[in-house]
């Protein structure tokens, strides 16, 4: 029984053993495993999301940050409190800076205090920026739309010193290679540009940031296309999806997504539109456009897609510290309450991945419900030459329920006749009937089928007459 290939819409759809679609789903350990149904865990937003996450502070609990027209908000299930107004139109982009939280939008940079609660504007007098990260002991801006090939970075230690040449706070101008696309933080800064990479490395005074072109030809289209996991930042470019590690550029969507989703989405709407985040609990690195995820698990190299109709974005999150009081309408008793009222599990923050809609509510995938789930397979020919008869399909997993279908052609020109079956039966069987010189089965797991993982298909086949 041959195993679920990787999928790889880019390839012809006949002659290779990946898939042409693997759709809500991830590629996991256990094969392609599911995902769960958006649930509504905010209220919301007065006006459309524009990014954000959850970020934790050094006391340990939460906040639930999101960006709108009218500026930054807390959220909860039960209300968007505004705790700064700014009037913008374009996408945000956050980094955490011990309590603080940094939000820029292409104007002054934007401050959330974790350990207050409130909003305001970042002191210290910082540039414009639409960009922001952090590395080390410093905080990195860029995106001034009068400075567009300038890095700059805060003094050690103060995400609030912005005078060039105080306490290691300083600029750099690189002077080729267009305008700065993106930044990502960590050990260093890495800077990107529209076909360049450089990296900034800490050597203290009076430098303080060597920096050094390690990448040519390649670069990111946008700050939205970055994620960062551990030694691994990857981004989209106009060549395609990449990672960058150790100084190198790898590229991870060829001859698998690259093509498909370059003639999927214009330029404009890729900058407008897509965000990154990246879930390290199942490897997975998730890019965001409207109505649809792309999903790449960089463990096993293996790529999927989500399908949600009025998705706008995705970012991190985080399930909410719980309340004494929360507690007593949960637990009416307190011999009830499972373990201490001092265990670290009522101050939330356990990871978790949040998508906004165009309702403005944001959504866990946190359903006890699967969404649908399909697998396309290529068209085959078993029997170069003479047709295929199939009698009978087997489905290698879990599901409980499935639906078969299989378009058969005799050229692949053709217009494709399709049969179908819904009869899975206990042993994992689904009988089905089809004939063709050319097959392309079609599995789905229907919403709210029970299922944990699948890891292949097969066909029982005779051949029929030469062609």
């Amino acid at each position: 029984m041959p195993p679920f290939g990787p999928m790889s819409p880019d390839l012809p759809q006949h002659g290779h053993d990946g898939l042409v679609l693997a759709r809500n789903c991830y590629a996991g350990v256990l094969g392609y495993e599911p995902i769960k149904a958006p649930t509504a865990i905010t209220s919301a937003l007065p006006a459309t999301w524009r990014g954000g996450g959850a970020f934790q502070g050094t006391g340990g609990n939460t906040a639930l940050l999101a960006a709108a027209a009218a500026g930054l908000y807390t959220l909860t299930s039960s209300a968007a409190t505004l705790v700064h107004a700014v009037a913008t139109t374009t996408q945000w982009f956050f980094a955490q800076f011990g309590d603080l939280v940094i939000g820029t939008h292409g104007g002054a940079p934007v401050k959330f205090t974790l350990t207050a609660g409130t909003g305001a504007a970042l002191g210290g007098s910082p540039p414009s920026a639409s960009m922001v990260a952090v590395a080390r002991d410093f905080v990195g801006l860029a995106g001034n739309s009068a400075a567009t090939t300038t890095f700059y970075w805060s003094a050690i230690n103060n995400a609030e010193g912005w005078t060039v040449g105080s306490n290691q706070a300083d600029i750099q101008v690189i002077p080729d290679d267009g305008p700065i696309t993106g930044i990502a933080g960590g050990d260093f800064f890495t800077v990107f540009q529209g076909t360049a990479i450089s990296v900034f490395e800490y050597v203290g005074s009076p430098i303080v940031f060597s920096y050094r072109k390690v990448v040519r030809g390649i670069g990111a289209v946008c700050q939205g296309t970055i994620g960062q996991h551990g030694r691994q930042t990857f981004f989209y470019s106009r060549r395609g999806f990449y990672k960058f590690v150790d100084g190198e550029v790898v590229p991870i969507g060829r001859n698998r997504v690259d093509r498909t989703f370059r003639t999927t989405y214009s330029m404009s709407e890729i900058e407008a539109n897509i965000r990154c985040t990246v879930d390290p609990e199942r490897s997975l690195v998730i890019w965001s456009m409207p109505d649809r995820l792309w999903i790449y698990n960089f463990d096993n190299e293996r790529w999927s897609e989500v399908y949600v109709p009025g998705i706008v974005g995705i970012s991190n999150g985080a399930t909410a510290s719980v309340t004494l009081e929360t507690i007593a309408v949960t637990y009416p008793s307190i011999e009830d309450v499972p373990g201490s009222l001092d265990d670290p599990v009522w101050r939330g923050g356990e990871p978790m991945l949040l998508i906004a809609k165009t309702d403005n509510i944001l959504y866990s995938f946190g359903s006890s419900s699967n969404l649908e789930a399909t697998f396309r397979l290529p068209k085959l020919e078993q029997y170069p030459g003479r047709e295929t008869h199939v009698y009978n399909t087997r489905l290698v997993g879990d599901p409980v329920s499935a639906t078969v279908a299989i378009d058969c052609q005799a050229r692949m020109g053709d217009v494709a006749v399709n049969v179908t079956s819904t009869d899975l039966k206990a042993n994992g069987d689904v009988p089905i009937r089809a004939s063709g010189r050319y097959l392309q089965p079609t599995i789905t797991l229907g919403a709210g089928t029970v299922w944990t993982s699948i890891q292949g298909f097969d066909m029982e086949t005779t051949p029929g007459g030469r062609q």
